[in-house]
């Protein structure tokens, strides 16, 4: 079974690079299952 990957818009969310990265441990659906907050969204 090969490993799957999500990728987050790093542009969007400045976060998103450490959940991009290699060496990240969060399964698939643990990424599936964070939940981010764009500035615009949270006001």
């Amino acid at each position: 079974m090969g490993k799957k990957q999500l990728i987050i818009d790093e542009q969007k969310y400045p976060i998103a690079w450490r959940f991009n990265a290699k060496d990240c441990l969060l399964s698939l659906d643990e990424k599936r299952k964070i939940t981010y907050l764009h500035l615009g969204e949270s006001a």
